[in-house]
Formats: C-alpha cells, structure tokens, sequence
C-alpha cells in the first residue's frame, strides 16, 4: 500500500524521516492536491524531459513501469488450451484451476471489467462501471482460493503450484521463472501504471532530491534494472548502444512493459479515475471480500 497517511503525519509536523518517496500512479493526484507534495520543477531538464510523457508530472517523475499480468503455471495447462485474457480468468469451465486475486480493488476492478467483455479503451468510460465491476466479481468469487497481499506472497504462490492462474506484477513472474518455476504469463490486456519520484512538501533537501531524481532517471541507471523486469521510462534505455555498454542482452526487452509489442497490448491505469474513489473503493472492496454486502 502507499505511504499515504505517513507522508501526511511528516508534512504536517515537518518532522521528515525521509524527504522524497516512490509513490503509484493513483497516489501522487491524491497528495499533490491536498498540497503534500513538492513541485519538482525539472519538466525542461535536459534528461528528465526526454521520458515517457505519460509518465511525468509536475509532482512526479517517472522511475519504472510496472504491469499486472495473467499469470499461470505451465505444468497444469500442458498440452491445454493456455488462459490469455481476463475473460478466460474468469472462465472456469474451460480453464479450471486453482486461482488467487490480489486483495485490494485497483486492477482487480479492471480485471473484472474485460472479463465482462469490456474493451480496454472503454473501462474507465463505461456506463455503470463500478456497480458492473463488482457484479462480475460475484461470478468469479467463490472460486477464489487465495487473496494475495503483496509482491512476495504472489511469487511465493506461483513457485509452490498454491495456485494454477494469478494476476501478478511481472516482476514476480519473472523472478519465480528465472527461480526454476513452471511459470509464464500473457500479455493480453496487461495493466500497467507508473511508479514516479516524488518530493515531500517542506523538505529542507529539496534541491538534493532534485539531484537525486536527474542521477536515478538517467537512461543508463534505467537500463540497468532491465534485466529484472523492470521497463524504464527513459525511451534511451532501450536503445542497442546503451544496452551494450551496460551488458544487458536484448532478450530482456520483450519482458518489459514498454516494449512496443507489449505497451500495445495494455490498458494504463488512470490514478485520476480513482483519486476521489480511493478510499470508498477499499472500504467496500473489502467489505464484499469478507462477504458483508452485497455488489
């Protein structure tokens, strides 16, 4: 979860334990509004620029993109017909397994959403979309075995076969498949979203924030987190000189949420749908997961 409610107690008391976060997409609309957050000021920095537009705000500058995908195990579905989609998530007839879902409403809402046969483009835009979200939660809920909590919990459940289909970050597939696991996943109607580098209203070390945020947002420094799953906002990341220079083979691109093949496939996650929704929607997500209301 995001550190929401500790960068609030840090501002208000100007008692800073630490004077910058990595903070989601869904958290840096919430924050900056309510005036938690820095400005950055580093939209025309000659680095700093040259990054995803999507991922650069005036209160956050892009560090990562991460993607929730279809996760499954490869020694259940051998030699059958392989889940690619969200809809095929929720088919449990021609697709039976165990299956495990992430225990807080943001992707999972979407999630269900296609499952109910709504388009990408159309998830944050259609009519009635909350109140249809959860009515197609209702059909997959009771074939739910797990509720996953974080990313650890998610690889953990893939390496030991607790479940058979999962969404999870690709961070956690790819570290239990390079772990030995029998594991891929599907890039079909992946979510993908932006942790960004953000400054703590106040801070007497802005400026060095700042310095930090045009060091760690160099294409260079992106590049190497490549290896690990980790799509860079930085486009220069990607390119065969800087990879070269940095030893990282170019096998690793196609794992990456960025690539062109991928990115194509996704749905991004809007943190401005959710920003007025945020804590409503965990309050009544969990409310229906611990069964005390209905959709």
């Amino acid at each position: 979860m995001e550190p929401i409610a500790e960068i609030k107690t840090m501002v208000n008391t100007q008692t800073y334990h630490w004077n910058m976060a990595c903070l989601g997409s869904r958290a840096i609309p919430i924050l900056s509004q309510l005036g938690y957050l820095e400005p950055h000021e580093l939209m025309n920095d000659h680095v700093v620029k040259n990054m995803i537009p999507q991922a650069l705000s005036d209160y956050g500058v892009g560090k990562n993109v991460y993607s929730t995908v279809l996760a499954y195990r490869t020694d259940v579905f051998k030699g059958r017909s392989i889940p690619r989609t969200w809809e095929d998530f929720w088919n449990v007839g021609k697709f039976p397994g165990l299956r495990g879902l992430r225990q807080i409403p943001f992707d999972t809402l979407e999630e269900a959403l296609m499952a109910d046969g709504v388009e990408p483009s159309e998830v944050y835009s259609c009519a009635d979309g909350i109140n249809r979200a959860f009515r197609s939660l209702d059909k997959i809920k009771s074939h739910i075995s797990i509720w996953w909590q974080n990313n650890p919990h998610a690889e953990h459940l893939l390496k030991t076969g607790e479940v058979h289909l999962i969404p999870a970050f690709t961070t956690s597939v790819i570290s239990a498949m390079e772990a030995g696991a029998p594991v891929a996943f599907s890039w079909d109607q992946h979510i993908y979203a932006y942790d960004s580098w953000t400054i703590l209203r106040g801070t007497p070390n802005a400026d060095a924030c700042r310095e930090f945020i045009r060091f760690a947002t160099h294409p260079e420094r992106q590049a190497r987190l490549i290896p690990y799953g980790i799509a860079p906002t930085q486009p220069a990341a990607l390119e065969p000189s800087i990879l070269k220079k940095n030893d990282i083979d170019p096998k690793y691109l196609k794992l990456l949420a960025t690539y062109p093949d991928n990115l194509k496939k996704g749905l991004f996650n809007d943190g401005l749908y959710w920003m007025d929704k945020h804590s409503s929607m965990i309050e009544r997500f969990n409310e229906w997961r611990l069964g005390q209301v209905g959709a």
